[in-house]
């Protein structure tokens, strides 16, 4: 078995459009999919909280379950930020993620963060990057 990997990404300053797009968020999950050279097991879910009170849309989140493990989303438009986490028990290139996430969404990221397990409950790796440019 390949060493489980997972990444969590985030960004800032992300397009409104996007952050209250269902179709917008289905479509980067389908992408993640085909990127990371996973199999969706269905097609993604993804769930929008509708507020008549609210100025601005309400956040999104959506999940695809992977034969591998997930991907899944959280989208915050009233801070227009995105929240990103992909765990796979395969290897997966998260720069080739990286890349696609900051053109896809227009925005560089501001924090990432790698966890990599080699042994049962043991933590190999886990490190925030701080990122003003992106990579």
């Amino acid at each position: 078995m390949e060493r489980p990997q997972h990444i969590c990404i985030d960004f800032a300053n992300v397009s409104q459009f996007i952050l209250c797009s269902k179709e917008s968020i289905k479509i980067l999950l389908t992408n993640l999919v085909r990127i990371t050279e996973m199999t969706a097991l269905r097609e993604p879910i993804v769930e929008q909280l509708i507020n008549p009170d609210e100025p601005i849309c309400c956040g999104i989140t959506g999940v695809v379950i992977l034969k591998e493990s997930l991907i899944d989303i959280h989208t915050y438009p009233e801070h227009r930020a995105i929240y990103i986490s992909i765990f796979s028990c395969k290897e997966f290139d998260s720069l080739r993620v990286l890349n696609y996430l900051q053109s896809f969404l227009g925005s560089k990221t501001n924090w990432l963060v790698g966890v990599c397990r080699m042994k049962k409950n043991e933590l190999t790796y886990s490190y925030p990057l701080q990122f003003s440019q992106g990579l």
